[in-house]
């Protein structure tokens, strides 16, 4: 005699299903945003970890050669490919900037940077602009600008300044050249985070990632975070393509 023996288990019903589908799309929608937001900072922070890299290598390059040669005025150490962007095999002497020389001798190993985008057009030193103070003992900075640059650079510009009105950066007063790096094409919320990262934290006069870029855009905070959003190192223009971050990293 053959017996069937009843199965004790028995399926989710319908309304089941829904009840545990919601509960994981509740979960998601709470999550979601947090593990975004942790990904953004750590790239944020990634970037300033470049930063800082850059620092120590033009440390060690002045300590070389004493001086920081304006972009376009020497060649890189031949053989020499640039490693970014327009991929110069190599850069005509008017074509290089401060990070091919840095990278050419090796005091800098490579220049790539987790925020903004990696693109390939050609470099010249007319894409970025740096326009010095009509007077460097006056109450005016000069202004960068950005005609097409998409991808990451370090440059050294001349920027005489002799006072806190007219110098670029809070660190570059008294200045007779600057290096900085361009980080071109943010996002609203990078480059708020990479302003943050260098120049915050800000007082409660200034909230939230449009918020702070658009002070440090207009140069138009006053109160405690003035002088941090309007010049601080970490200078943000509107550019071609996003936000465009200049970030300072040494001067003369």
């Amino acid at each position: 005699m053959k017996y069937t023996i009843p199965s004790s288990s028995k399926g989710f019903s319908l309304i089941e299903m829904i009840g545990v589908l919601a509960i994981i799309g509740i979960l998601a929608s709470v999550v979601a945003p947090k593990v975004f937001d942790a990904i953004r900072d750590a790239k944020i922070t990634g970037a300033v970890g470049v930063l800082q890299t850059i620092k120590s290598s033009c440390t060690d390059y002045a300590r070389k050669y004493n001086l920081f040669p304006e972009d376009g005025t020497k060649g890189p150490i031949t053989p020499y490919q640039r490693p970014y962007g327009d991929g110069a095999n190599p850069p005509a002497v008017a074509a290089t900037n401060f990070g091919d020389l840095l990278i050419s001798e090796g005091i800098l190993e490579k220049l790539v940077l987790p925020i903004g985008p990696s693109g390939i057009t050609e470099y010249s030193t007319a894409l970025i602009t740096l326009t010095p103070p009509a007077d460097p003992q006056g109450a005016n900075p000069g202004d960068f600008a950005n005609t097409g640059l998409d991808y990451p650079v370090v440059l050294c510009r001349p920027y005489p300044s002799l006072s806190v009105q007219s110098r670029i950066f809070s660190a570059a007063q008294n200045s007779t050249r600057v290096v900085f790096l361009v980080l071109p094409g943010l996002t609203t919320l990078e480059a708020a985070g990479i302003k943050t990262k260098i120049d915050g934290p800000f007082a409660e006069d200034v909230q939230g990632a449009p918020a702070i870029v658009t002070a440090t855009i207009a140069r138009s905070q006053t109160g405690r975070s003035a002088d941090a959003i309007n010049t601080g190192n970490c200078r943000l223009v509107q550019g071609p393509n996003g936000i465009d971050a200049y970030l300072y990293v040494a001067h003369e």
